[in-house]
């Protein structure tokens, strides 16, 4: 359903009287959004509005994602939920203002904070590293940005069990904001080393600093996040961010 048409959610829940909605409805472009703020602003936040509201009306269960650049990166320690969003660039503006509309509207809902989403779909780093290597045979990467790369399976089978602990075993979860997170941490470089290592891919590359490629949005040189919160509340299994690549890997050669 198009979540910034209201009548369009109300028909969704009328139709399928879900108990939970996973919204992974965004405008992710990074770039983009500094020409496009309002754009960003409508997708990731005010459309956000509608869809909380007829979750609250329901009492349904709404699942939101939310990113780490809603940080500055100034901090050098991974950051929990209870510290200070000061975005850098409007995408990340817009997602906390999403994160605002939510607690606001107060609708039954989990927002996750995920860093470096990436998979064997879609357009995203991973793919991205794989296919330049096949043509280039060399790369330069970014060296002084650092987060977690998140494998976006584990994501979603980590999120179905959370679905199942809350509306099946009824067990209580607070509501919220969380940040889901795989242990260890990662520069760009380091990321897309593992990609190669890992694919059996042996081709130079080299690390390199942010100014190296310029680009429009601003990035948190440290966007580490603590997923203890949401690991210790929900006793699911946190796996490395390693792990999670090793599995992208074997997906890919099935």
């Amino acid at each position: 359903m198009d979540i910034t048409n209201e009548e369009s959610v109300r028909l969704g829940v009328q139709r399928h009287f879900p108990k939970a909605i996973i919204n992974c409805a965004a405008y992710t472009n990074v770039e983009k959004a500094e020409d496009e703020p309002e754009i960003a602003m409508f997708q990731n936040a005010t459309a956000l509005r509608a869809l909380s509201t007829i979750c609250k009306e329901h009492n349904i269960v709404l699942i939101h994602f939310s990113t780490d650049y809603v940080f500055n990166g100034l901090k050098k320690t991974p950051y929990t939920e209870s510290d200070y969003c000061n975005p850098l660039s409007k995408y990340g503006e817009s997602k906390r203002e999403g994160e605002i509309i939510l607690d606001l509207e107060k609708a039954p809902h989990y927002t996750l904070r995920v860093s470096w989403l990436y998979s064997t779909f879609g357009n995203n780093f991973y793919k991205t590293i794989l296919r330049r290597a096949k043509e280039m045979g060399y790369l330069r990467v970014v060296d002084d940005q650092i987060a977690s790369p998140t494998y976006a399976s584990h994501l979603a089978s980590d999120v179905l069990r959370l679905l199942e602990i809350v509306l099946i075993e009824k067990k209580s979860i607070p509501y919220g904001i969380y940040h889901y997170e795989q242990t260890g941490e990662a520069s760009w470089f380091d990321f897309a080393s593992a990609i190669l290592e890992y694919s059996g891919i042996n081709i130079p590359i080299d690390p390199v600093t942010t100014e190296a490629f310029p680009m429009k949005a601003a990035r948190p040189t440290y966007s580490k996040m603590s997923g203890h919160l949401f690991f210790n509340t929900t006793q699911i299994k946190q796996r490395s961010w390693q792990e999670g690549l090793q599995a992208c890997i074997a997906h890919g050669q099935q």
